[in-house]
């Protein structure tokens, strides 16, 4: 009965850390969503006011009648090789919206919001899992074993630890 009791204080503990790491992610994520609209706005905003302006010279060229063609085409080659219209700017201020974008959406990482909760964790369960007594035919050896060693050990693990219950 004890030991029923303990792992049911394990798995509550081990829950609510997972639950609070959740809720603080979405937080997170939620609070960074102006940040996200913000920054699609100023690249939608950049990338209009340097096209737009672009096509708006040449049109102006290819409207204008008493230019020569020659003309035209030196006027539309300037206004193409323009600091905000070149190609190679263009694409940076797309490529910086990508990465932008791309850390923002991908947000704080999950597994790193549990790795900050962990020593809280270790801290409420050590004592349990040291207590706890598990049956050896448990439906993995590995961590089995694991469990043991940390037994064995009065929770002080070291270099020799089993961690083949641990996938890549």
């Amino acid at each position: 009965m004890l030991n029923d009791t303990l792992i049911d204080t394990l798995l509550s503990a081990v829950q609510s850390a997972v639950n609070a790491a959740e809720r603080e992610q979405k937080e997170v994520y939620f609070k960074e969503r102006e940040q996200r609209n913000q920054s699609f706005t100023i690249l939608v905003d950049q990338l209009r006011q340097d096209v737009q302006g672009t096509l708006s010279e040449i049109r102006a060229v290819v409207a204008d009648k008493q230019l020569t063609d020659s003309e035209k085409l030196t006027l539309i080659d300037t206004a193409l090789n323009t600091e905000s219209a070149k190609p190679t700017k263009l694409e940076q201020k797309v490529d910086q919206f990508k990465k932008n974008a791309a850390e923002i959406q991908q947000g704080p990482n999950y597994l790193a919001m549990l790795e900050a909760r962990s020593l809280k964790l270790q801290h409420r369960v050590a004592d349990i899992v040291r207590q706890v007594r598990f049956a050896p035919n448990c439906s993995s050896p590995a961590l089995w074993e694991a469990l043991c060693h940390y037994q064995s050990k009065d929770g002080n693990i070291d270099q020799n630890a089993p961690v083949k219950f641990f996938n890549k």
